[in-house]
């Protein structure tokens, strides 16, 4: 029995009336018996065919240009997408139920880029300065969002250097502290809170409270100092901060894609080539179609066929031998098809 993918019913090239109406009839005799089966042509129809076709109300079978597999007739991974404004803490917790690799993309669905574990652990495991730098960029609003807090106060222009301080009030209060431009979080303790802002804090983050003093808010906003309050305790807080940034600072923009109308083969032997777990596949305009890997490419089935009125390869579909040849129904002499394991062939007058 064949299975539930379309069987291509094809004519010889330079199709007349007599091949394209046996792709049509076989093809239909194919989908009375259950088979998902697809009438095809070889080429242009001609005159007489066209008008045999259009005086009994049939359509012309679909173009068939070549027998090879392409990437969107096998089996891909979906696409999970997500936006340049997607911060690294929220691409982290999709990341950790759907894929391993996040394609990114803007409102029209073009693809900008992917995000991937080794992105992430860049973040997590990397460099300080790394963090720092990208929480120097990060605006208020992301911090917010991304420690589940509430935005007190923001100035119209920030000043974040990316550096950031967890404040234990001790017996020197907050003397020996160089806060300036840092992000400092500090304790519901509103002493603490105005040393920070006097030493030209860029934004405090407050924890363990649920509300900020009247006078901390005024210095605040005289100061130029932003006030969030977080919706964490000091720990999650400090961890949370850092992945705060949006994506785009960490995507990686240098990618292998390929079209989705490329071939199997031709795919395979790029990937070949390279050391990525998963590649994008996209549609002509640079919008993401899905994610193919070597498992999708090595495992492809081939295309199934069955060849109507004709028997040589010369006069079928181009690389026929890459397919999956069925049935040959033909009325002609014997030719040079060959194939690797019995068929239904029928030849006769």
């Amino acid at each position: 029995m064949y299975n539930s993918y379309p069987i291509h019913i094809t004519g010889h090239k330079h199709p007349d009336t007599d091949s394209i109406c046996s792709a049509i009839a076989y093809a239909e005799l194919k989908r009375k018996l259950g088979y998902n089966a697809i009438a095809c042509r070889l080429g242009e129809v001609n005159h007489e065919t066209r008008y045999v076709l259009k005086r009994f109300g049939f359509q012309h079978p679909v173009i068939l240009d070549d027998a090879r597999m392409r990437l969107n007739e096998i089996d891909l991974d979906k696409a999970v997408t997500i936006k340049e404004e997607t911060t690294i803490y929220e691409a982290w917790q999709l990341m950790s139920t759907e894929k391993k690799v996040l394609c990114v993309v803007d409102d029209d669905n073009h693809l900008l880029g992917v995000l991937t574990n080794s992105n992430l652990a860049s973040v997590a495991m990397g460099d300080t300065a790394k963090s720092i730098e990208l929480l120097s960029k990060t605006p208020i609003e992301y911090i917010v969002k991304t420690v589940q807090g509430a935005l007190v106060y923001a100035p119209k222009v920030t000043r974040l250097n990316g550096k950031v301080s967890i404040v234990a009030v001790a017996e020197h209060k907050l003397d020996n502290y160089e806060l300036k431009d840092r992000t400092v979080i500090v304790g519901n303790d509103t002493e603490a809170q105005l040393q920070a802002i006097e030493k030209d804090a860029a934004c405090l983050v407050v924890v363990w409270a649920e509300s900020i003093r009247d006078e901390v808010i005024k210095a605040a906003k005289e100061k130029g100092c932003a006030i969030i309050m977080s919706g964490h305790g000091t720990l999650n807080t400090s961890r949370y901060l850092f992945y705060s940034s949006p994506i785009k600072f960490i995507m990686s923009t240098e990618l292998v894609t390929f079209e989705k109308t490329e071939f199997v083969d031709d795919a395979l032997n790029k990937v070949v080539k390279s050391r990525f777990r998963s590649y994008p596949v996209v549609d002509g305009d640079g919008r993401i179609y899905g994610l193919v890997s070597r498992y999708h490419l090595l495992n492809a089935r081939r295309k199934q066929i069955i060849l109507v009125d004709h028997n040589e390869t010369a006069q079928s579909v181009d690389s026929l031998m890459e397919a999956e040849l069925l049935e040959v129904i033909d009325h002609h002499r014997i030719g040079d098809i060959q194939t690797n394991k019995p068929i239904n062939f029928r030849n006769q007058l």
